[in-house]
């Protein structure tokens, strides 16, 4: 195993062998050679065991020390730890100043059961305030003014902040209320006091609430930060007041107000006051690259997309060196008997080693293999973005237009949809459980089957590229008609859903598409469906040599 692992030091595979190794030797209580293979990594089950190995070789220096720094945590730590923590039990290294410590971070990561379990090594009185706490949590509305909470103290001003945050995400102006009540009862730090004001305004925002406005406006200059001058801008530009966004924006820090995002919204609102000359020169000033904000401004100004693919390299040079190290040839094997994660694992070891041309010609080596997920990703780490061909591939070509014609949707929507979803790796698996090239949750897969008459899919089913987009491009259709054809709409769906799109929509009506884009609450869906309109643009230059304006595919948002 020493000699394995030496002569394979760094790779991948030499990692995870080592860790089954240590777990193995754990298991054994070998804990001498436990040591000699231990490489310090982060993981903290094998980190409570290499500090029990310590203990037991009889090297103390520093263990108790190191025990009490995982203790601290807000999560409960696995089994492995017990007997470490009991440790520190035995040499009165758990004071009632350390549970406390660790039942504020439990609290403060939702961890009750913990909470409650550490409460066991308190004294009565404070087992009563840990269970007065767990009832704010749940609902801070009820509880907060607990004639118990009156008094001031470090724990109560803590029950009392967390409260308080906990209720302004769900009721901005009720916490804000309670606040007013409670502000001077207790010696809240500075700080503090502006960390809470601020949570609450910005909840008050995201909430729609007349109050935010003002509320930002009042905070303290301390507790302004860069969300609190993007969120100014937002409500000025969602109240179409265009003043207030140009001077918002030229609130903000130079590097801020710099960005192409606000340049671009700067322009809009002096085109919105008739100060066209500016805005034209400003819209100009946007780089002509393959954006969202790009592509906008030169919607504005009337001019044409600058799309034109730039070679990532000149010649391939140098690519049959770049296909015989070693790291590079191992995930060719590996791909090749469809051992496609441990494929992954070695591309990207390998290509962190790259610089320069190399790394570059490992990119067009991929897209030459078929790769292309891989060709999109060492693409992105040569920071350089002109080679279209690489960045934005068209694979399972007949599949996509297949679907796009049965469900009579525009292909290049369908190709957008597919490569911010999954950039290409037919066998990707989200945190949540989405699956395959258009990520699409089981129960969703289902449904759509069940609506087409088709057989009903295993999970597997959806890492078929083909089975994945013929669902994929079902569930888009689906969007699309409940969204009355309003593409910005059925994207935003497509990634948070129908019915949290349906609550975005404006009470009365209608919202110019890019104001109403730049205002979805969740920024994971603000950024994707920015990235898809601008994806789709490219993909329909591919397919018919010139793209629709992307304004084109942004109608007005109306309920």
């Amino acid at each position: 195993m020493r000699a394995f692992l030496h002569r394979n030091r760094g790779l991948p595979i030499a990692g995870r062998l080592r860790g089954r190794w240590l777990e193995q030797l754990a298991k054994a209580r070998r804990w001498s050679e436990f040591l000699q293979f231990w490489d310090g990594r982060r993981d903290v089950e094998l980190r409570c065991v290499a500090l029990r190995a310590r203990w037991r070789v009889g090297r103390h220096a520093g263990v108790l020390d190191a025990a009490r720094d995982l203790w601290l945590s807000g999560h409960s730590r696995p089994d492995s730890c017990d007997p470490l923590f009991a440790l520190l039990r035995q040499h009165g290294r758990i004071t009632a100043t350390m549970l406390w410590q660790r039942i504020t971070l439990a609290m403060g990561a939702g961890n009750l059961s913990l909470a409650d379990y550490l409460a066991g090594g308190l004294g009565a009185a404070d087992r009563r305030t840990v269970r007065l706490w767990r009832r704010v949590y749940r609902d801070p509305a009820a509880h907060l003014r607990d004639p118990r909470l009156a008094r001031d103290s470090g724990i109560h001003r803590e029950i009392v902040l967390q409260g308080l945050r906990r209720l302004a995400r769900g009721d901005a102006a009720a916490a804000h209320d309670l606040w007013q009540r409670l502000r001077d009862r207790y010696r809240f730090s500075a700080g503090a006091r502006n960390r809470l004001e601020r949570r609450m305004a910005l909840a008050a925002a995201r909430q729609g609430l007349a109050q935010a406005r003002p509320w930002l406006d009042a905070l303290a200059p301390a507790a302004v930060n860069g969300t609190v001058r993007r969120r100014r801008v937002l409500l000025s530009l969602a109240a179409g007041d265009w003043h207030g966004v140009l001077k918002r924006i030229a609130a903000m820090h130079r590097g801020e107000r710099d960005d192409e995002r606000w340049r671009y919204w700067r322009a809009r609102a002096l085109e919105a006051l008739g100060r066209r000359h500016e805005a034209d020169a400003l819209y100009a000033s946007l780089p002509r690259g393959v954006d969202y904000y790009a592509f906008l401004a030169s919607d504005h100004l009337g001019r044409p997309y600058r799309l034109k693919s730039k070679p990532l390299v000149k010649d391939d040079h140098g690519i049959k060196v770049v296909a015989r190290l070693e790291g590079i040839r191992r995930a060719h094997e590996l791909r090749w008997f469809g051992r496609n994660i441990e494929a992954r694992r070695e591309w990207v070891w390998a290509t962190r080693r790259l610089k320069g041309k190399r790394l570059k010609l490992a990119a067009l080596l991929a897209d030459r293999w078929g790769w292309h997920s891989m060709a999109i990703i060492t693409t992105a780490q040569t920071r350089q973005w002109g080679d279209l061909e690489l960045r934005f591939p068209m694979p399972y070509r007949q599949a996509v237009l297949k679907g796009a014609q049965r469900h009579h949707l525009d292909p290049s929507w369908v190709y957008a949809v597919a490569r911010r979803e999954s950039a290409f790796v037919e066998d990707a698996r989200s945190g949540v459980g989405a699956l395959g090239l258009m990520q699409l949750m089981p129960h969703t897969a289902r449904e759509v089957s069940r609506s087409l008459g088709l057989a009903r899919p295993q999970p597997r089913d959806l890492l078929e590229p083909e089975r994945n987009i013929r669902l994929g491009t079902g569930y888009l259709r689906r969007m699309l008609d409940r969204f009355g054809g309003n593409e910005v709409l059925a994207t935003a769906a497509y990634n948070a859903g129908p019915n949290r799109v349906q609550a975005w929509l404006p009470d009365k009506g209608r919202v110019a598409p890019d104001v109403w884009i730049e205002q979805i609450p969740f920024r994971e869906t603000r950024d994707y469906v920015r990235a898809v309109l601008a994806y789709a643009t490219v993909f329909d230059w591919k397919l018919h040599g010139k793209p629709k304006p992307v304004s084109q595919r942004m109608p007005p948002v109306q309920r």
